[in-house]
């Protein structure tokens, strides 16, 4: 079990730039600077390709970020180098973008040559915008956008806010003629509404909605503020936090992190574990609950009566086991991460279990289990019914 929201970086699976005999992939710093910032706060990042396996690196980018100490260390992290050297195939991720919070295509020169048009992500990146996921993109990535099309026909981007590495700096590096079409001429002939920075290599990120876009390799650590600027966003829905943060002069998002932080320290050093835990447990469940009853989506209804069923079945086993279990250390912490892949729709935990373990029991058991049922409910009704005759016959 993860214990981490996932973020799906797709990467070029594309080495030639051109007819120039220059090799070219994924730019070095469009994905290390964020994916190195994601992971700190807690993302793990799953990389995919077209083709699958190598993703080819852009020689090009190590020289030139030999001199950024993150870029460094991130070529030199066995965990992240093994998972480029054997990227998912996209097309295993059509129908399950729901497992992530974003789609993140870096750039590089290669991304403009198989990316474009490629089926598979075209069709993910799409279903993810439309599951309420954030798509993003650095510099050469947002060609990746240009052609997704949305269930109503619509493209992606168009009438959208965007950026992307410019035709200026297109011709300033001298692959204007290399690459199949322009990606800022691209964008404007599709209806995005395109900007960049007042200068060449000028940092700029710009967001419409879900859509994150940066410029170029400059712009790459600004993917991290949208998240941040995000959770300050809807938090500011709520009136006593934005006063809160009036008098104190402390950002909304620190005292929410903080105390989540808190909480979840006292229910690892299980300091009131059991009550923080069930309550964590209940409380929000049983709000989303609610919400689900009072609308006419049945998928909401489905999620959450799966999640008290399981609930329920987990509580049963706990209460003959408590007297054990309540002397294993950090056990209150580790019920309550278990309490939170059951219930987090990107976990989907809840209906893991349920067809893992309980669906499979009672289909197999189904039958004896209403019979017993229904053996019990005629001797309970016999003896009411012997009670009721007893009781009558007293009266007279």
């Amino acid at each position: 079990m993860s214990a981490h929201k996932k973020i799906l970086f797709i990467l070029t699976s594309h080495d030639q730039l051109g007819s120039t005999g220059k090799k070219t992939g994924w730019y070095a710093e469009e994905v290390a600077e964020p994916a190195t910032i994601l992971t700190n706060h807690g993302y793990e990042i799953v990389f995919a390709s077209p083709k699958g396996g190598k993703a080819p690196l852009d020689p090009s980018s190590i020289d030139a970020a030999k001199d950024n100490k993150t870029v460094v260390a991130f070529l030199n992290n066995n965990d992240f180098t093994q998972k480029i050297d054997n990227t998912h195939k996209v097309s295993e991720f059509i129908g399950k973008e729901s497992q992530f919070e974003a789609i993140v295509y870096p750039g590089g020169h290669g991304p403009m040559f198989d990316l474009e048009h490629d089926e598979a992500s075209l069709k993910v990146t799409a279903a993810a915008y439309e599951a309420g996921k954030v798509v993003g993109a650095i510099c050469h990535g947002p060609i990746a956008l240009t052609d997704v099309t949305l269930s109503d026909g619509t493209l992606l981007v168009k009438g959208k806010d965007v950026t992307g590495f410019s035709d200026d700096e297109e011709k300033t590096v001298g692959f204007d003629h290399a690459v199949p079409v322009l990606l800022e001429t691209k964008l404007k002939k599709i209806g995005a509404h395109y900007h960049k920075a007042d200068q060449q290599w000028g940092a700029k990120v710009v967001t419409d909605g879900r859509i994150v876009t940066g410029q170029n390799p400059a712009s790459a650590p600004g993917f991290v503020h949208y998240y941040n600027a995000q959770l300050d966003k809807e938090l500011s829905k709520y009136p006593k936090l934005n006063q809160f943060q009036a008098a104190t002069g402390l950002p909304k998002t620190y005292v929410v992190i903080g105390a989540g932080a808190f909480v979840f320290l006292m229910i690892f050093f299980n300091f009131a574990g059991k009550l923080l835990s069930n309550l964590l447990g209940w409380v929000y469940p049983a709000y989303r609950s609610f919400k689900a009853l009072e609308t006419p989506e049945k998928d909401d209804d489905k999620q959450w009566l799966t999640y008290w069923t399981v609930y329920g079945f987990v509580s049963i086993l706990e209460s003959f086991t408590d007297i054990l279990l309540y002397w294993f250390p950090f056990y209150f912490f580790l019920k309550t991460v278990f309490l939170l892949w059951l219930m987090i729709p990107s976990f989907n935990g809840a209906a893991t279990v349920y067809g893992r373990v309980l669906r499979p029991f009672l289909v197999q058991h189904g039958a004896e289990i209403d019979s017993s049922y229904n053996s019990l409910k005629a001797k309970v009704s016999a003896v009411a019914s012997e009670l009721d005759g007893s009781t009558s016959a007293a009266a007279q």
